[in-house]
């Protein structure tokens, strides 16, 4: 028997028609009543952990008259595909930076110019996961790609007794406090401000290829914290002199000085 000889009627056809109806309607009542109801959902307990919050503290307090400071940024919000990037290259980009954020993030006062990023990672490799090695990669390639800054810092208790702004812009706050209070027209070519460095004032040029040299500050390895000069070509000049070697010049100097006034070398000058 075929389905076409069935005679249902008119009534059982309406009854099924207005069954499909009162069916559709439920539906789109509980999907409705769904959408209105809380979201099962909790706040989180802080925003930031310990070590975070106290590395924020002090980027605040080093970095906040000249910087803004965020924290937990999305990547994406940071850096974007390029102009010359295809269809496919966005739709990767936008998969691998996916659910990814900067730990801070610094801007510009001025005209909020993104100035550099920042991490926190484990000293201990050992204590770094899988995941954390592949998003630390993911994030380096990224900021190499987008010619931007990246810090890294060890994640510790105590950041007090680091120059966290010398190490970020080479310049430590009292330092950049003081010239402030300068006339504009003073320009300082050296960034070290500690007196007993005497020769650091007389080396203006790279001796190698007369160049201008500035003062860097070592802010990653086993020397981080550690200050040095630097040629500004580099890498083009590898002129490199540490703060150590600054210190023998200044003790042979001294020595020497101490020399020529003992043997009257610069008093017989005035005498005569």
């Amino acid at each position: 028997m075929a389905l076409s000889d069935l005679n249902f009627g008119w009534p059982v056809l309406l009854g099924l028609v207005i069954a499909g109806f009162v069916g559709l309607w439920v539906m789109c009542a509980r999907l409705k009543y769904a959408r209105s109801k809380t979201i099962r959902v909790q706040r989180k307990s802080r925003f930031l952990s310990v070590a975070e919050r106290t590395f924020f503290d002090c980027l605040i307090d080093e970095l906040s008259n000249k910087y803004f400071v965020f924290a937990k940024v999305a990547i994406d919000n940071v850096v974007e595909p390029s102009p010359n990037a295809g269809t496919l290259d966005i739709k990767c980009i936008s998969e691998e930076l996916k659910g990814l954020d900067f730990d801070f993030v610094l801007c510009s006062q001025h005209d909020m110019s993104i100035y550099g990023v920042i991490e926190l990672e484990h000293s201990d490799k050992n204590k770094v996961t899988r995941k954390g090695k592949q998003r630390q990669k993911l994030v380096g390639r990224a900021c190499k790609s987008a010619g931007l800054k990246l810090f890294y810092f060890d994640v510790r208790q105590d950041y007090k007794s680091m120059d966290i702004a010398r190490l970020i812009t080479g310049k430590s706050k009292q330092v950049v406090a003081s010239q402030d209070q300068q006339s504009p027209t003073h320009e300082s070519q050296l960034t070290i401000d500690s007196p007993s460095h005497s020769v650091v004032g007389n080396i203006r040029n790279c001796p190698k290829c007369r160049s201008e040299v500035v003062t860097k500050v070592s802010v990653k390895g086993s020397n981080i914290g550690e200050k040095f000069l630097m040629c500004r070509k580099y890498p083009y000049c590898d002129y490199r002199l540490s703060m150590s070697e600054v210190d023998e010049m200044n003790i042979a100097e001294q020595q020497e000085g101490s020399h020529k006034s003992k043997t009257g070398g610069y008093k017989n000058w005035s005498s005569g």
